[in-house]
């Protein structure tokens, strides 16, 4: 019996009904696909045909003391708080683990729609439905990753995949198939809940942190910088191949064959050998991305431009010796509010990806660099590194590293191991790279992994054949650029924010006012009144979504929360009796909106303080 375990944070939901089950069957049933035998005892199990005949799906003679069986494999299950069974056969793997585990939640999932026909058919429905099912899945010929979204993102604990073991055998493909989908939506979705328990509060107070840096410095995208069109740049990650071509480096730098731009922590593999990036770019929003500069602001060295994006971890800019330039990301909802051009264009906004390398690159082709040449990207392990020496303090790899790790291809057709995060940077380079076709993208990597719509050359090939044209690169190229947005329209958001921050007090107020209405019509148990009351709340919603201090700021930061907070409404849609349904509603809402409230209010002086600094810098920029 295949048994995974992954993670994933945050409180259960609950929601189920018969008329979902009954519907899911989807297309006529065919009765030469499965068919039903009685043993001596009784007792039933399902033939199932497939391309190499008749096989039973339980055993002949004994069913339920082979399911029994079965449970008695399971190791650690009380440490699980949700169980999800693939492969529901006629059930008696889990009645049996129902018996055992009075106190864990599962989940059924059945791919083949003939078996669920019998299984409904010969079990009674209150033995279906209990106390401790939450979900029920049947696919009807379509992908399971519809089923699998709507699990992943409604069950936040702890949870035991168990797949049926005939299941692996009759329908190895579908099976395979499915398992693979179930990792990849777990990997999504507990990516997606760690940068949102993570960073969605951080993303919001660095882009209002940032804001007076950010007006006062270049956008590197609003200005038609002849710098850069048609030249060469040289793109630096910290994958442990970087210490391969620190000659190659300084030899290009020193001679100005190609613009160098360095990713993350690469900044400082470069700072060891004395190698000056052109720029160094950064956009992460945690606390301890300001640690990867701290070496440049010690040493106050004062001539490599910083490239951030707009919601970078505001430690990192500050204090920071070298000019700077920005880019907005499309994960800031803050910085396009208050600002606009003086010349009338939009703005230029680069789309968020994981990888820094992955958002300079974007930069790099939108700025017209053609090759562009890719250095130190790995994606990968290397021997027993996964970083360059001197850009972390921990480069290595153990067992535990390789325990994740599976083989892929490099550059050269040979295997290496990486892990899901790696790989996933890669499927993002390379979507990028097939948006930009008309560009030249040379990855120079030694032992690599390959990335589609590249052409592996290594380094020292590129600089004798494609960099012949020395002094290409304009070392002064940051003054080519100004500051342009306009202060009126700055002034007149801050004043529309502050306005906007007021009446959402008055939100809050009259929710909680009606949540002490809300509350007394329960205890009275008044039905009428409580469908009164939710019409009134439908309307303070509206309200609450439409107003922008709220929109940009506060529901961002609660992100994570606000989406329980919609799933708990929609499974109070279910309930039919208002008294459970207004229950369902305070017991979400309340606390979601006294955490905004609170948040509100700490904002409001931060505020204050960044529209002062802003509007101090003077005259229209």
């Amino acid at each position: 019996m295949l048994l995974v375990d992954y993670t994933l944070q945050g409180k259960i939901t609950k929601e189920f009904s018969i008329p979902a089950i009954m519907n899911m069957t989807g297309r006529e049933i065919l009765d030469e696909e499965v068919k039903a035998e009685t043993n001596a005892k009784g007792q039933a199990t399902l033939l199932v045909r497939t391309v190499n005949g008749w096989n039973y799906l339980h055993s002949k003679y004994d069913p339920v003391g082979e399911a029994g069986r079965w449970i008695d494999t399971l190791q650690d299950v009380g440490k699980y708080k949700q169980v999800f069974f693939y492969g529901i056969g006629l059930g008696y793997h889990i009645k049996e683990f129902a018996k055992r585990y009075p106190e864990i939640k599962y989940s059924l999932y059945e791919p083949n729609l003939a078996i669920l026909k019998h299984y409904l058919a010969r079990v009674p429905i209150d033995e279906i439905v209990t106390g401790n099912l939450q979900y029920f899945y049947c696919e009807n010929g379509e992908s399971p990753q519809n089923n699998l979204r709507h699990f992943v993102s409604r069950v936040k604990k702890d949870v035991l995949l168990i797949i049926l073991p005939i299941y692996e055998r009759l329908f190895n493909k579908q099976t395979k198939g499915f398992i693979n989908n179930f990792f990849d939506m777990i990997y999504e979705r507990r990516k997606y809940n760690y940068a949102a328990a993570s960073f969605s509060k951080r993303t919001v107070i660095s882009s209002i942190m940032n804001l007076p840096t950010i007006y006062q410095t270049p956008n590197i995208l609003h200005e038609e910088a002849a710098s850069f069109k048609g030249k060469p740049a040289i793109l630096i990650a910290a994958g442990p191949s970087l210490d391969y071509e620190y000659e190659n480096l300084r030899y290009i730098k020193e001679n100005g064959l190609a613009y160098i731009f360095s990713v993350g922590t690469a900044i400082n593999a470069l700072l060891e050998k004395g190698i000056y990036p052109d720029g160094a770019c950064t956009y992460d929003p945690s606390l301890k991305n300001s640690q990867v500069f701290q070496r440049i602001k010690d040493e106050n060295i004062d001539s490599i431009p910083l490239v951030f994006g707009s919601v970078v971890g505001f430690e990192t800019i500050q204090n920071y010796p070298g000019p700077m330039l920005h880019f907005l990301l499309d994960r800031d909802f803050v910085s396009p509010f208050y600002l606009e051009r003086t010349d009338g264009k939009g703005l230029e906004v680069v789309h968020s990806a994981e990888s820094i390398a992955t958002v300079t690159l974007q930069l790099l082709f939108r700025l017209g660099c053609n090759p562009i040449v890719l250095v130190g990207q790995n994606l990968g392990y290397a021997k027993d590194r996964s970083y360059a020496s001197g850009s972390k303090e921990d480069v290595g790899i153990n067992t535990e590293h390789l325990k994740k790790a599976y083989i892929v291809k490099d550059v050269e057709g040979n295997d290496m191991y990486t892990i899901k995060a790696y790989d996933s940077f890669r499927y993002e380079m390379e979507s990028i790279i097939q948006s930009f076709s008309g560009t030249e993208v040379i990855n120079t990597t030694k032992g690599g992994a390959h990335i589609e719509g590249t052409t592996y050359i290594p380094l020292e090939r590129v600089i004798q054949e494609r960099l012949q044209e020395k002094n290409t690169v304009d070392h002064d190229w940051v003054s080519l650029y100004s500051v342009k947005y306009r202060r009126d329209f700055f002034y007149k958001k801050s004043e529309e924010l502050v306005d906007e921050c007021e009446k959402l007090e008055g939100i809050y107020k009259g929710f909680f006012q009606l949540f002490d209405q809300m509350k007394k019509a329960i205890e009275r148990s008044n039905k009428r009144e409580l469908e009164k009351l939710f019409n009134k709340f439908d309307s303070k919603f509206d309200k609450l979504q439409a107003n922008n201090f709220y929109w940009f700021f506060i529901q961002i930061m609660n992100d994570l929360d606000f989406d329980v907070v919609m799933k708990s409404f929609e499974e109070a849609r279910f309930h039919h009796d208002p008294v459970e349904k207004a229950e369902k509603a305070l017991e979400y809402f309340v606390n979601y909106l006294t955490q905004c409230r609170v948040q509100t209010q700490q904002l409001k002086p931060l505020l204050e303080k960044m529209h002062k600094q802003v509007l101090e810098v003077g005259s229209e920029l």
